[in-house]
């Protein structure tokens, strides 16, 4: 049965990384792009600026999650190590069971963020009707896939890493 819940949770994991990809490659040709503007016209664009800063945002937070799933975060562990393996086992499942709660707490509390965003326009991207809703959105996806990621840690081998 969970085969296929980590079969999903590896494709969500390449969709990420696809999306990661996108958005490194647009915002690094977009600067580069700014930059030679800036030097042979003397001035930039303010929309290229926007766009990089939140598109960074969005790498931050989905890298993140990423990184949760392969356990790529840094940690110190030595004491942790010194510990008979069950007991680890436990210390990580609680670990991971906060992750999980504090996912679903971030979820909830960005709803009443979202929502009073959709009132707030940002000028910097001013050819495109964007608000700050939109560009929030980040956390609940985030939020998201801290949730499902802790739940694949959770019930899978993958703890004893």
């Amino acid at each position: 049965m969970f085969l296929y819940f980590y079969k999903f949770l590896e494709t969500i994991k390449k969709i990420s990384y696809y999306i990661l990809g996108v958005l490194l490659i647009i915002m690094t040709l977009l600067i580069f792009f700014n930059v030679l503007a800036r030097y042979l016209f003397s001035s930039s664009l303010i929309l290229i600026d926007a766009f990089s800063r939140y598109s960074l945002i969005y790498i931050a937070f989905i890298g993140s999650a990423i990184a949760l799933y392969e356990s790529a975060h840094i940690g110190v562990d030595y004491f942790l190590n010194l510990l008979p393996q069950n007991i680890i086992n436990i210390i990580k499942k609680i670990h991971f069971l906060l992750i999980f709660f504090a996912g679903i707490t971030m979820y909830t509390s960005t709803i009443k963020l979202i929502s009073r965003g959709y009132s707030t326009p940002i000028h910097a991207l001013l050819p495109f009707v964007v608000n700050r809703g939109q560009i929030y959105h980040i956390f609940t996806i985030s939020a998201f896939l801290y949730t499902l990621f802790t739940l694949g840690l959770f019930f899978h081998k993958k703890i004893d890493k």
